[in-house]
Parts: structure tokens; sequence; C-alpha cells
């Protein structure tokens, strides 16, 4: 952990939050084309404040994020470490936002748009009782015809993400799964999940994520959605690129596509009430 929090700049000075605030957190690399629309999406949804830490990013991303953190509910961080801790690094996230005053904690990643299905996100978890909060994921694909709509998978991945309640000794698992901590779990969260935007961000996506696991030495099972496709010939992930825009399953990719699908645009979204669409 101390190889983490050396290499984590954080802006000067950090907010205090007020009792009842939710926060969320992310790490990101290389996310010019969607960070704007989640981080936007989370305030939207009565976020009081975003934490991002920015992980060397090479593309528009860094400049991105400096226009976002304009509104002093966002802030940029700089993580030099280039390997892919990613449970370490969000569990220390975590742990700055809850010594601010945060009460709500939202471990989310760049390309996720967080629901709940009564209300305002943050208003939902206000109201709860609940210390932890698993949100069902929902894969979206690309749409051939509509480029402001996705096809969302209205079926969802078995492993949740989870949002959770403040807690000293709180930590995310790794993908932001789980959060290893005591108390009650209570549904009625979504997300919906858009990895895969461009056959080019798929490449460049295999590209950095393999290399961040391998200087990690991490486990050969994790990230295989990066590590299947590295490799390949174009004409691999031009297969793998049709999959995608037929939202079907995909091997390499491990990309599960259960459906129904509905045609829909996350950003226009306020709640998880498919009677809205």
């Amino acid at each position: 952990m101390r190889l983490i929090t050396s290499g984590l700049s954080l802006p000067q000075p950090l907010p205090k939050l007020p009792k009842g605030s939710v926060a969320a957190v992310t790490m990101v690399r290389n996310e010019q084309d969607i960070i704007s629309n989640t981080v936007g999406h989370l305030l939207s949804q009565g976020v009081d404040y975003v934490l991002v830490a920015d992980n060397n990013s090479t593309d528009q991303t860094p400049e991105i994020l400096k226009d976002l953190a304009r509104d002093p509910r966002v802030d940029i961080a700089f993580d030099a470490v280039d390997a892919y801790y990613q449970s370490e690094k969000m569990t220390n996230l975590a742990r700055i936002v809850r010594n601010l005053g945060a009460t709500w904690i939202i471990p989310f990643d760049a390309d996720e748009y967080w629901f709940s299905e009564h209300g305002a996100l943050a208003d939902f978890l206000r109201a709860s009782d609940g210390k932890r909060f698993p949100a069902a994921v929902h894969n979206a694909f690309p749409s051939s015809t509509d480029s402001e709509k996705l096809w969302v998978d209205l079926g969802h991945e078995i492993q949740p993400k989870t949002a959770f309640k403040k807690f000293p000794f709180a930590f995310p698992t790794m993908g932001n799964h789980y959060v290893i901590r005591p108390g009650k779990f209570q549904g009625g969260l979504h997300i919906v999940h858009h990895p895969w935007r461009s056959k080019a961000q798929l490449r460049r996506k295999a590209q950095t994520g393999s290399l961040a696991l391998r200087l990690a030495n991490a486990d050969a099972g994790i990230g295989g959605q990066w590590t299947g496709i590295q490799y390949e010939n174009e004409a691999v992930v031009d297969g793998i690129w049709e999959s995608i825009l037929n939202h079907k399953p995909d091997p390499v990719l491990g990309l599960k596509a259960n459906g129904p699908f509905r045609l829909m645009d996350p950003r226009e979204m306020t709640t998880w009430d498919l009677s809205e669409i």
C-alpha cells in the first residue's frame, strides 16, 4: 500500500464533505470518449463529490478531466503507478473520501452509468439502511444504426459491482465486484456497462490493460478480456467487433449477452425504471 499512496498526487486543498455525503471514486487511463459522460451522469444523480485518479493517460483524458474539475464537486488526482493494483488503488481512494467525510462511497469505472430503481442514485443511498449495495451489471453494445443509443442487455452479469456505506476497514475487491465490510446487503441498483465503444478503442484497451497486469504480476485469470486479444491479428479483432455490434457472446472477450435487449441512451435516463423508456 505504501507504493500506492506514494504514487498518488492529490489536489490541494481537498474539501470537507458534510455528513450524509455520497462520493464516487475511480481510476482512469485513456477514457477520453466516455469519462465526461459518466462523471456528468453521477453528478446528475445527486452524487456530492467525485474523485478521479488519472493513471498516466496519453490521450485527451487529462485535458477533459481538467475541464470537469472546474465543477467544485470534482477533483482530479494523478496516479503514477502503472501496474494494475486495482483493488489497492480503489481502497486508497475510498479511504481518502471517507476521511473527507463521505458517508456512502461508489467505486465506479469510467465506462459505467449507475442507477437506482427508485429515484436518484444519491437519494436512494441516503434513504437506505443498507451497508453494501450490489448493483446488477447490464452490458451495453453500440448500435450500428443510432450512434446516440446503445443496445442494453436487460439480463445481467453474474458478478455485481458494489457501493457501500463507510467503514474504517472496508475495501473493494478486484474489479469493484464486492466490498469487504460487515453489514446488510441491499439491492435496487443497476449499471449500464459500456466497455467496448470502437474497434480502435478495443485494441488500445487490450494493449494498456495487458501491460498493467504484467507489471502487477497479476494472476492469469484476471483481465482475460484484455489479454485474450492483445496479440490477435486484425481478422480476429474484426470478428470480435462484429460480435459486439450484433450483441452476441464472444468467447475471447468472455462477453456475456443474455438478452432481451433494449435500445436506450443511458445519458437520458434518471432511474432504472424501464417503463419510462
